[in-house]
């Protein structure tokens, strides 16, 4: 039992702030999970 550090890829996508559309890049993010 213990966490275990996987990097999961985000594809890049379009994001509202307010009015302005920023564009976010693809991106490696860090998740954490659970493993029996």
């Amino acid at each position: 039992m213990a966490y275990k550090w996987v990097r999961r890829w985000v594809p890049g996508y379009y994001r509202y702030v307010g009015r302005k559309r920023v564009w976010v890049s693809g991106h490696y993010t860090s998740v954490r999970i659970w493993v029996n």
